[in-house]
C-alpha cells in the first residue's frame, strides 16, 4: 500500500472544503504516482456528512476503494484535520471492531474543522458520533454541550439550529433541551417576526416542539398563526393592477395545519375566509385572461355554491372534485339554441365570428351559427373550471398529494387508459396539478393524453396510422378522436375535440405545444386539462364503455 504522506504529498492543515478539493485535484495530475490514494481522498472530501451511515458508504464507494481504507495505517501521519476527520469516521463506521481506536480522534477533529470554519455540518456530524458512541464521551457531556449551545447562539440560521438541536436531544433528552434552549427560541421567533423573517419563525416553533414546550397541536396552531402573518405581510405590499397567485397559498398553508384543530376556531375562520377571498380573486383574474363572446361567469354564485356544499373532509372533496361530470353535448345544443333565439341573435349584423389574437392576427373563423354552439360550450366550461378550482381549493387545505400517493393511486386504478410505460410520466403530471403546479402538469400530461388514446385505439383494433401512403404516419390527434367515437361516450369526444384541437376554440394542445399561449392561461386551462386526465384515468370504463374489459 502506498504511503499516504510520502514526498510531495503533505496537506496543509489549514486547508478545508473547496480549497481542499481543488489541491487535491492539481496534486492528483502533478503525482500520478498517488493517483489512486488522492482519488480515494477526493471523494472521501465530497461525502454528505448527512449520510454517512455505513450503508451510505458501501454504496459510495468501490469495493477496491473501501479496501484503500483498511491498509492505509500511515493516514494518521497527515496534517490535515478534515481529511483525518473523514478518514476516522469512515473507518469506525464500516467496521465497528474500530469505534475504540477512532471514534474520539473524529469527533475531536470534526470540531476542530467547526471551528476553523464555522461551517456546522462539521459539527452536526462530530455531535452525532457522541451520540453514536456516548459511553466513550460521559466524562466530556457538559463540555460538548457548551460547545454546542454556543454554536446554537452564534449560529444565523434557523435551520442549522434545528439540525444541532436534534442531535442534541438524542444525546441530553428532552428535558434538558427544554431547560437549555426554550427561552432562546422564543427570543429568536420574536426576533425573526420583528424583521418579517417568517420561514425562520416557523423553523423556531418546530424546534420548540422538537424540545417538548409544545404539542403537535400547539405548534400546529403557532405555525398557522406566522403563516397568516406572512400572508398578511405579502397583502400590505400589494400594487394596484399588479397579480399575487402564492398569497392564498400562503394562507392555505396555514389552514391546513389547523383544518381540524378545534382549540383555535378563531384563527380557523379567520383564515378559511382569507384564503376563500384570494382563491376567488385568483381565479377572477384568471378569467379575465380570455375574452370571448360569452356571458360573464356569476363567480361569486358558484363559489358560495361551492362553500354550501360542506365539504368537511379530503374524501368528501375528492369525490366531490372526480365526480363533476364532462359537459354534456346536449346541454351545450340547448343552451347554443336559446341563445341563438334571443333578441340579440348575433347573426343580423354579422355573417361570422372571427379568432384573432393579442397581436391583431387572424388565426380562425366559423359561421356565425356555428358560433352559438362553441360559444354555449365555452360558457359552460367556464362555469366547469370555476366549480373545480374552488373545489380543489378545499380539497388542498385537507391533504398534500406527494408522488408516492399518488404512484398508490395510479396503481390501484388499473386503468386501460394508462399504458404501462406512461405510469411515471402521468405520475409526475398529476403529482404537478395536485400541488398546483398546473403549467409542469400541462405540459407532462396534454401528450400523455394523446398517447393514451392512441393506445385505446391500438387495444382495439382501430387502425390509426396511414399505410397507403409512402410513409406511414399517425394520425393527428382530430382525426385520432374521430376514430376513436365508438370507444367512447359523445360528451368526451366533443369536449376533448373542442378544448384540446378546435381552432375556433381553446385549442389547448397546439396553443400549449408551440408555445403560443401566455403563463396565465397555461396555468388556468392546465388544470382542466389535469381533471379532465385524472376522471379519464379512474373513470375509463365509464367514459370509454366500447373499449374491451
Amino acid at each position: 500500500m502506498e504511503n499516504f504522506d510520502g514526498p510531495g504529498l503533505l496537506i496543509d492543515s489549514n486547508i478545508y472544503g473547496f480549497d481542499l478539493i481543488q489541491l487535491l485535484w492539481k496534486q492528483r495530475y502533478d503525482q500520478p504516482e498517488h493517483e489512486k490514494m488522492l482519488t480515494v481522498i477526493l471523494k472521501l472530501i465530497k461525502v454528505d456528512l448527512r449520510h454517512c451511515e455505513e450503508k451510505d458508504l458501501k454504496a459510495y464507494f468501490s469495493e477496491d476503494e473501501i479496501e484503500v481504507f483498511k491498509g492505509a495505517i500511515s493516514i494518521q501521519d497527515t496534517e490535515n484535520t478534515e481529511v483525518l476527520a473523514r478518514w476516522f469516521d469512515v473507518m469506525l463506521t464500516l467496521n465497528k471492531k474500530n469505534i475504540k481506536d477512532y471514534i474520539i480522534p473524529a469527533h475531536q477533529s470534526y470540531m476542530e474543522v467547526h471551528s476553523a470554519t464555522n461551517e456546522i455540518n462539521y459539527l452536526v456530524r462530530a455531535l452525532a458520533l457522541v451520540k453514536y458512541a456516548k459511553t466513550f464521551f460521559k466524562d466530556r457531556l457538559d463540555e460538548i454541550l457548551i460547545q454546542a449551545k454556543n454554536s446554537i447562539v452564534n449560529c444565523t440560521s434557523a435551520y442549522f439550529q434545528q439540525l444541532i438541536l436534534i442531535e442534541l436531544i438524542s444525546i441530553y433528552g428532552q428535558r434538558r433541551c427544554h431547560a437549555e434552549f426554550s427561552k432562546f427560541l422564543e427570543e429568536k421567533i420574536k426576533h425573526f417576526i420583528s424583521v418579517k423573517d417568517f420561514r425562520s419563525a416557523r423553523f423556531c416553533i418546530k424546534s420548540l416542539q422538537l424540545i417538548g414546550m409544545l404539542n403537535k397541536n400547539q405548534c400546529n396552531i403557532r405555525m398557522a398563526e406566522i403563516y397568516e402573518a406572512e400572508g398578511d405581510q405579502h397583502v400590505s405590499e400589494m400594487q394596484p393592477n399588479t397579480f399575487y397567485p402564492t398569497i392564498s397559498e400562503v394562507y392555505l398553508k396555514g389552514f391546513k395545519l389547523i383544518a381540524s384543530a378545534t382549540e383555535c376556531q378563531e384563527l380557523h375562520d379567520r383564515l378559511e375566509r382569507k384564503v376563500a377571498k384570494f382563491q376567488l380573486e385568483v381565479f377572477r383574474t384568471l378569467q379575465a385572461g380570455g375574452l370571448r363572446m360569452i356571458p360573464e361567469i356569476d363567480l361569486d354564485d358558484i363559489h358560495k355554491k361551492v362553500l354550501n356544499l360542506n365539504l368537511h373532509s379530503s374524501n368528501l372533496a375528492y369525490y366531490t372534485l372526480l365526480d363533476l361530470p364532462v359537459i354534456s353535448k346536449s346541454a351545450v345544443e340547448e343552451l347554443a339554441k336559446r341563445d341563438k333565439e334571443s333578441p340579440t341573435v348575433l347573426e343580423r349584423f354579422f355573417s361570422e365570428q372571427v379568432k384573432i389574437t393579442k397581436k391583431g392576427a387572424q388565426v380562425a373563423s366559423q359561421d356565425i351559427t356555428d358560433s352559438y354552439t362553441s360559444n354555449a360550450r365555452t360558457y359552460m366550461r367556464e362555469k366547469l373550471m370555476a366549480y373545480i378550482y374552488f373545489i380543489k381549493g378545499t380539497l388542498d387545505g385537507y391533504i398534500d398529494m406527494n408522488k408516492a400517493m399518488v404512484m398508490r393511486l395510479l396503481e390501484d386504478a388499473k386503468s386501460p387508459f394508462v399504458p404501462g410505460d406512461r405510469m411515471h410520466d402521468y405520475c409526475l403530471g398529476l403529482t404537478a396539478g395536485f400541488q398546483n403546479n398546473f403549467v409542469t402538469a400541462a405540459h407532462v400530461l396534454i401528450p400523455q393524453i394523446e398517447n393514451s388514446l392512441r393506445h385505446l385505439a391500438a387495444t382495439n383494433d382501430i387502425i390509426v396510422t396511414t399505410y397507403d401512403k409512402r410513409f406511414h404516419l399517425e394520425n393527428l390527434l382530430g382525426g385520432l378522436l374521430t376514430k376513436i367515437r365508438p370507444l367512447a361516450n359523445e360528451d368526451i369526444i366533443e369536449e376533448l375535440n373542442s378544448f384540446l384541437v378546435d381552432n375556433n376554440n381553446v385549442n389547448f394542445r397546439n396553443e400549449l405545444l408551440h408555445g403560443l399561449m401566455e403563463t396565465t392561461l397555461v396555468h388556468k386551462y392546465g388544470q382542466y386539462a389535469w381533471w379532465l386526465c385524472l376522471k379519464m384515468i379512474l373513470q375509463t370504463k365509464s367514459i370509454f364503455p366500447g373499449i374491451k374489459q
